[in-house]
């Protein structure tokens, strides 16, 4: 499974009403951070800079958590400026584009040198925080904010078929808006 598509299951629990922290949400950070520690690149990084995967888990959870309700940038970067396909979580860049995990990797291995654990994530937070804060500012002036609303409602119901119904909801969308076309002319 690619980070991209780790990534979306996780977009549609938001977007339908979940979070991070749910039982649902947990699990599919869980994935999504094991998808990515499976990249080369990003798994000599954490090596290099002893970041565990529940490191990784919680900066990834804690920094779309500050972002909230609108934990996203817009997807397609400056390469489909005018067609945009939809919504990225901003932290997501930290795995897709390795060189931003090593500046963060660096930065917690630098402060965090002889913390006591509950220091340590508290550092973890901050930093991460920070970054996912600073992808989405400059990606927002620079591509505009992105299209992104969360519906009433608790989330998936289940980490398994998320890509099932993400198809569904893509199609029923698609045909909403060809029918709205065809009634409003």
């Amino acid at each position: 499974m690619s980070i991209v598509n780790g990534e979306k299951r996780l977009l549609l629990h938001i977007q339908l009403g979940g979070t991070v922290d749910d039982e649902v949400g947990n699990q599919l950070v869980t994935q999504f951070i094991r998808t990515a520690a499976s990249d080369n690149q990003i798994a000599k990084i954490a090596a290099d800079y002893q970041i565990s995967l529940y490191d990784m888990h919680f900066m990834y959870s804690q920094a779309i958590g500050a972002l909230m309700p609108y934990p996203c940038i817009c997807d397609g970067g400056p390469i489909q400026i005018e067609n945009r396909v939809g919504s990225l979580l901003a932290p997501t860049l930290f795995f897709m584009e390795p060189y931003r995990f090593q500046g963060i990797a660096s930065e917690i291995s630098a402060k965090t040198k002889g913390m006591d654990d509950l220091s340590r994530m508290r550092a973890i937070s901050e930093i991460a925080i920070r970054a996912a804060c600073t992808i989405q500012l400059v990606h927002d002036q620079k591509f505009g904010r992105a299209k992104f609303r969360i519906e009433p409602g608790t989330g998936l119901k289940s980490a398994k078929g998320c890509l099932v119904i993400l198809g569904f909801v893509g199609a029923a969308a698609a045909g909403i808006q060809f029918l709205s076309r065809l009634v409003l002319g």
